[in-house]
Parts: structure tokens; sequence; C-alpha cells
């Protein structure tokens, strides 16, 4: 089917509470919401930038996606990697608009062919285990978060870190021992510490069994993070690292 029209929305979403991380904090997420229609069908999809991370903003999502809406409108809907194609011909980077599209794109196909867009990816599986984040706050507030995520049903807690080694590593400790063995813990640093601070950090955490650490280091320090990984025994996740298939 040929996407006859492209459509994008500005939308902004007020957070119940002030969401902290190592890089900054937030009171509301400002996101784009992209709608492709094809035929009679609409296909959804959204950008979430973060200056912080990907360089963007809604602005600039907003001025990528006006560059792709002639290329894209007309185009087959199912010639997802064309379109790709055609994108990264317009602009370098920008992928949290490029993202939006690919969604929508996806979206569009899975209702085209009737089936879940896990499906058309070549698996079977409808549900997985998910986290929820906890984010950088008192060590007691984060046990009283802890505790009532585990008893809501929670199997995975997320805990970003990423300030101090020492007080960090003492609010982890802490939730590990709220919530006893049977709950995953995760941290993430989102790049707030250098070589030294993480090996510190997770020496001191070496006793709370904790899943991964992401993020650890700044995105560009790729051979530090080797040499942390190398020296390390808890497993090293990487996100701001890989902005693309190509970073990985």
């Amino acid at each position: 089917m040929k996407i006859r029209e492209f459509e994008y929305k500005l939308v902004r979403i007020p957070l119940r509470e002030r969401f902290v991380i190592a890089l900054g904090s937030e009171d509301f997420a400002d996101l784009v919401e992209v709608k492709l229609t094809a035929g009679d069908l609409e296909g959804y999809g959204e950008a979430s930038p973060f200056s912080h991370v990907l360089g963007d903003s809604v602005q600039t999502v907003a001025a990528a996606l006006d560059t792709f809406r002639p290329e894209i409108v007309g185009a087959e809907s199912d010639d997802i990697r064309l379109i790709r194609y055609k994108m990264d011909k317009i602009t370098v980077r920008n992928e949290s608009a490029k993202a939006a599209v690919d969604m929508a794109l996806w979206d569009l196909l899975g209702k085209e062919a009737g089936l879940p867009i896990v499906n058309l990816l070549g698996s079977t599986k409808l549900s997985g285990e998910t986290d929820i984040t906890i984010g950088i706050m008192s060590e007691e507030e984060a046990v009283k978060r802890a505790v009532a995520y585990a008893r809501e049903g929670f199997k995975a807690l997320k805990i970003k870190v990423g300030e101090d080694p020492e007080k960090d590593a003492r609010r982890v400790r802490a939730v590990r021992e709220s919530v006893g063995s049977n709950v995953q813990l995760r941290v993430d640093a989102n790049q707030g510490y250098n070589l030294s601070e993480a090996k510190s950090f997770l020496n001191k955490v070496s006793s709370a069994d904790i899943e991964f650490i992401e993020q650890p280091l700044p995105e560009w320090a790729l051979e530090k993070i080797a040499e942390l990984r190398g020296e390390a025994s808890t497993p090293i996740m990487l996100d701001e690292s890989v902005k693309s298939l190509r970073d990985m």
C-alpha cells in the first residue's frame, strides 16, 4: 500500500514526580508522535529525544520529519529498508526521528498482515520480564520504593547510580537487603563514573548480586569500558554508546 498521509504532533507528558539520573533531571517527557496512513490503516511511532545523549530535541525531530515527508508520502509502506535508506541519505544521525518513522512503518506492516510485530520479526514470544526504575534519591526512599515494587510483583528493579560511588553502593546494598534474593537488581550509571569510580562502585556492590551495570563510563570511553570489562565480574551493558546498528 502507498503511504498517503504523514503527520506528526508534539506531546508533553507531565511526570508525577521529578525523575533524577546522573545526567540531570526531568519534570516532564517531551515526545513526538508520528502517524502514517496507507489505505484505511494507520501506523504509529514515537520519538523520545534526549539532548544529553542524542543531541536532539522535539524541535530537531520535527525539522527532520519535515525533510523526510517528500520521500515517504507516496512510498510503499512495506518497503521499510528503502525508506530507511532515503532517510539516511537526507541526514546523518537524527536517530530519534528515524526511529519514530520506522516504528510507524512496522505498525502498518503488522496491521496489514494481521500479525503482531514480534511475529514479523521472527519470534513467537509475546511477553517478557521487565523492570521498573528507581531514580537517584535518598537511601531511605529507594528502599521504600523497592519494597513497594516487589510487593506489586516486579521481579527486577533498575537502580539509577552514577553520582557518588560510596553513596550509590550503600543505596544498592540497602535495596538488596530489603528485597531479598528473589528480585533481580540492575544498575544504570548513565555515564556518570570515571574508570576508578566505576571500579570502586563495583567492588563495593560485589556482594549485592547485580545482574549488570549499564553504561558506567562516558559513551566515548570505549577503551576504558573494555578495560573495566576485563577486570569486573559484573556484566557491562552499553546504552548511550550504541545509537544505531553501526555502533554495535
